[in-house]
């Protein structure tokens, strides 16, 4: 018994080949009795013979297939995210649907929403860089007013957590996005779907958990 429990997955194999020798055995053994029977008669009983036989035996082999394939379905899920990541992708989401049509008003709010997603992004990239002291910088560029986006990118760029291909997409976003604020700047699609690419690839990148697949 204990070695049955410490090597379940070979019992199982063991269990299923067994299985199907004896469903095998009985299928000849029925094959032969509707042959020497003959007729409906004939069938019926080889039927009732194949199934007294062999389905009881394939029960418990049923049961442990559906725990094993729940279990890998459990283990599969993906890993639950912090509150940085989770807004983020809420903000991904959001723009997803404008992108679709399902919310039909100007496209500023998009462009707005992929400004503020890598922000978050990057509160949780600038903790991963430098562990516990990271909340405390975060904190202190709040309390100095600074959580910008140029101020997150600045510091990841010298702590080399940012390519110099993510700093240009990011410092073009952030500066479509301060037209749209700052100088009743109003963008087309084409801009808005820019910058939703741009924050979905950046967030695939580094956190790919919470990239919309779309």
């Amino acid at each position: 018994m204990r070695w049955d429990l410490k090597h379940a997955k070979l019992s199982v194999r063991i269990y299923t080949i067994v299985c199907i020798i004896w469903i095998a055995f009985w299928a000849l053994v029925s094959l032969a009795a509707a042959v020497a029977l003959d007729g409906l008669a004939g069938a019926v009983s080889a039927l009732i013979i194949f199934g007294l036989f062999t389905v009881p035996l394939t029960v418990p082999l049923y049961i442990l297939k559906r725990r094993e394939a729940a279990k890998i379905g459990e283990i599969q899920q993906p890993l639950p995210v912090d509150p940085y990541l989770i807004a983020a992708r809420e903000k991904l989401r959001s723009i997803e649907r404008y992108c679709k049509g399902d919310v039909s008003v100007a496209w500023g709010p998009v462009v707005t929403m992929a400004h503020d997603a890598p922000i978050s992004i990057m509160h949780r990239l600038v903790i991963d860089a430098k562990g516990p002291e990271g909340i405390k910088i975060i904190e202190q560029w709040r309390t100095e007013r600074k959580p910008h986006l140029s101020t997150f990118i600045k510091a990841l760029r010298e702590w080399g957590v940012l390519t110099d291909d993510e700093v240009r997409d990011l410092e073009i976003l952030r500066d479509l996005r301060n037209r749209i604020v700052h100088e009743d700047y109003h963008p087309s699609r084409e801009q808005a779907l820019w910058a939703y690419n741009t924050v979905r690839s950046f967030a695939k990148r580094h956190y790919p958990n919470i990239a919309i697949s779309t």
